[in-house]
């Protein structure tokens, strides 16, 4: 199938941190762009602040949700 011509927005959450669905949208649009499609990316997850934080896997957790609180 091609979809040649074809320009898909795609939003959603891209690695790192390289989880499930950042994984995922990180994989349709490799699909999409090798089916010939034009691919625009919106990241939804902003980079962690202090950039360290992102490097530890559940201190990131704990600073993510203290944006979220």
């Amino acid at each position: 199938m091609s979809f040649s011509g074809l320009s898909v927005g795609l939003v959603g959450p891209l690695p790192p941190p390289a989880g499930g669905m950042a994984n995922q949208t990180r994989q349709l649009a490799e699909l999409l762009r090798a089916a010939q499609a034009s691919v625009w990316m919106v990241q939804t997850n902003a980079p962690y602040r202090p950039q360290w934080a992102g490097r530890i896997p559940v201190l990131r957790a704990a600073f993510r949700l203290l944006l979220f609180h």
